[in-house]
C-alpha cells in the first residue's frame, strides 16, 4: 500500500511521488506536518517523514521497536488521524499504537493490547527521549464486567508532562514523561477516583492535539484538564503515600502557579508535619517548586537539579516503589536515528537531538543530579576547620560571604510591616556560611556539567536558585506563623527549624 503526499503549499506542485510503502500502521499529525509509519519487514521500525512548507519532505527519524505484531488478528492497515468515518466499522483487534511529541523535545510511543475482561490489562510507553520503555500490567477486578463484553483498548491522552492512560470503569493513570525513574511520580487511580463521567464504555474516542479528545460517534470534542481540588483531596489521610507524593508533585510541577492552591498545600503541610515515613513533605514542596522554576529558566537543568528528597535516602521505602495492582517492567530502547547533520536540524528535531545527547552524557557520568548531602559534607569539613587551629583561608571565607551577600540581596524579604518570621534579620554566621557553601557547590556542579552555558549565566542561575530557596523557606514559615498566630519572639532557629532542616531534612 502506498501513501501519496497530499498537503503542499502550492497546488501546482502536487505530485505522485511515493512517500512510504509496506507499512502496517500510519499516523498523520496535521499540526506539525509529520507522518509516522511502522514497517515490519524484518523487525518493527518506526519512521517519521517531515513535510516542509518551502520544499518537499524527507525521512528524518527511525527507531527499531521490540513489540508484538500490530496486525496480529487482522491484515488491514490501521490509520490514525486520517479522518473519522473509518471508525464506524473499526474493530478492537490487534495492537493499538499512538505517537506523541512536544516542543520540549519529548517523544512517547504508546501502544496497548486489547483488553479481555477476564485477564490483566497491558500497555507500554516508550520514552524515546529517555532511551527506555515501561510496560504496565494492571490487574483488573475479577467479575467487574460481563464476560461477553467486546475487547477494548485504553485511551492515551497527551498532557505534555503526563501521558494519561484511561480504561473506562477501571483505571486512570497519569504517567510522568519527564521524571519516570520512580513510579511514585506518576499517579495511579482506580475505582471511583479513576472514573471520567463523559467517557464511559462503548465510546469510540481518539486523542487529538492540544490535550483534547474527540468522540467520533457523538461528534463531541473534549478538552482535558486536571482538577486541582481533586488533587488536594488525594493528599488527605488514608491515601497511600506514593499517591500523596504524586499528587503533590502534580500540583507543584505540572499545574501553573496558583497562590490559592499553594496556600492550601502549606496548610496541609502544617497539619501533617512529621507524619510521613516515606518522604518529607516540606522538602518536597520546596524542591518541586524550585525544580519547576529552574526548568522554565533552562531545560538543561532537568537532570542536574534535585526534584525530590527521596533520592537522598540510602534505601527507597517500599511505600514509594510498590503500586497496588500495577506491575511495571522497564526495558532499554534501541538508539533512534535522526537523519541529517546536527547543524542542519531545526525546530523539534534539533531539540530532540539535544535531549538525546544530554541523556547519553548524563548516563555516562556518575551522579549528575545535585544532592544536598554534598553541601553537608563540605559544611562539616568547614565547621571542623573553623573550630581547629588551622582555619579556612581568608580568601575562602571571603568568597563564601560574597556568595551569601549576592543571594540575600535578591531575597524578597523587605515587607517589614507584614513580616513576622525573623529569618536573616540578624547576623547568623552559621546559616550565612551554609548559604554561601550551597552557592559554591551548586556553581561548581553546573560548571562541571553545563560549561557551555558560560560562567556568567551559571552564576546567575545558581544565585537565583539559592535566593528562591530562601524565599520559599520564609514563605512556608510565614504562613505557618500567621496560621498559628505566633509572634517573632517564638522563633528559635535550632536545627529542626533552620535552613539546615530545609536542605538536609530530619536525621
Amino acid at each position: 500500500m502506498y501513501l501519496f503526499k497530499q498537503v503542499m503549499q502550492n497546488p501546482e506542485r502536487l505530485s505522485k511521488e511515493r512517500v512510504a510503502e509496506d507499512f502496517i500502521w500510519v499516523q498523520w499529525d496535521s499540526d506539525t506536518q509529520r507522518l509516522f509509519y511502522l514497517t515490519a519487514r524484518e523487525k518493527h521500525t518506526l519512521k517519521c517523514v517531515q513535510f516542509y512548507p518551502d520544499r518537499n519532505f524527507e525521512t528524518v527519524f527511525e527507531l527499531p521497536l521490540e513489540m508484538p505484531s500490530v496486525s496480529s488478528v487482522t491484515s488491514s492497515v490501521r490509520f490514525v488521524n486520517f479522518g473519522y468515518d473509518h471508525y464506524q466499522d473499526m474493530k478492537d483487534e490487534g495492537l493499538r499504537l499512538e505517537v506523541f511529541t512536544s516542543q520540549t523535545g519529548t517523544m512517547c510511543v504508546c501502544y496497548s493490547h486489547p483488553v479481555h475482561w477476564h485477564k490483566d490489562a497491558t500497555y507500554t510507553i516508550a520514552f524515546v527521549h529517555r532511551g527506555c520503555s515501561k510496560t504496565f500490567t494492571v490487574s483488573l477486578e475479577k467479575g467487574s464486567a460481563p464476560a461477553n463484553l467486546p475487547t477494548v483498548h485504553p485511551i492515551f491522552i497527551h498532557l505534555d508532562y503526563y501521558i494519561v492512560v484511561y480504561l473506562a470503569d477501571h483505571f486512570l493513570h497519569l504517567i510522568n514523561c519527564r521524571q519516570q525513574d520512580l513510579l511514585c511520580y506518576s499517579l495511579f487511580l482506580s475505582g471511583a477516583d479513576g472514573h471520567i463521567e463523559s467517557l464511559g464504555l462503548g465510546r469510540e474516542v481518539v486523542s487529538v492535539s492540544g490535550s483534547r479528545l474527540l468522540d467520533v460517534r457523538a461528534g463531541t470534542m473534549y478538552t482535558m484538564e486536571l482538577n486541582p481540588d481533586f488533587l488536594l483531596e488525594l493528599l488527605s489521610s488514608g491515601r497511600p503515600e506514593a499517591q500523596r507524593l504524586a499528587a503533590l508533585h502534580c500540583m507543584l510541577v505540572y499545574l501553573q502557579p496558583n497562590p490559592v492552591i499553594e496556600l492550601k498545600i502549606i496548610n496541609w503541610i502544617s497539619e501533617n508535619v512529621m507524619s510521613f515515613d516515606a518522604f518529607d513533605q516540606i522538602q518536597e514542596f520546596i524542591l518541586a517548586t524550585l525544580y519547576r522554576i529552574s526548568y522554565q529558566q533552562c531545560v538543561s537543568l532537568d537532570k542536574l537539579l534535585p526534584y525530590s528528597c527521596v533520592f537522598e535516602k540510602k534505601e527507597l521505602p517500599v511505600a514509594l516503589t510498590a503500586i497496588p495492582r500495577v506491575k511495571c517492567t522497564p526495558e532499554l530502547l534501541c538508539q533512534p536515528i535522526i537523519k541529517g547533520k546536527p547543524k542542519s536540524l531545526q525546530g523539534y528535531w534539533e531539540e530532540l537531538q539535544l535531549v538525546l545527547d544530554r541523556m547519553r552524557y548524563f548516563e555516562a557520568v556518575p551522579s549528575p543530579r545535585f544532592r544536598t548531602s554534598l553541601i553537608k559534607e563540605d559544611w562539616d569539613r568547614f565547621q571542623a576547620a573553623m573550630n581547629s587551629e588551622k582555619k579556612k583561608s581568608p580568601h575562602c571565607r571571603r568568597q563564601i560571604e560574597e556568595n551569601t551577600k549576592k543571594v540575600l540581596s535578591m531575597v524578597d524579604t523587605w515587607r517589614l510591616d507584614k513580616r513576622v518570621v525573623p529569618l536573616f534579620q540578624e547576623e547568623d554566621q552559621q546559616q550565612r556560611v551554609l548559604v554561601g557553601l550551597m552557592v559554591d557547590k551548586l556553581r561548581e556542579h553546573l560548571n562541571r556539567h553545563l560549561s557551555r552555558l558560560g560562567k556568567k549565566k551559571i552564576d546567575l542561575l545558581v544565585v537565583n536558585y539559592a535566593a528562591k530557596l530562601l524565599e520559599l523557606v520564609w514563605h512556608v514559615l510565614e504562613l505557618m506563623w500567621q496560621k498559628l498566630k505566633l509572634g517573632p519572639w517564638v522563633l528559635c532557629m535550632y536545627v529542626h527549624l533552620s535552613v539546615f532542616y530545609f536542605l538536609f531534612g530530619r536525621e
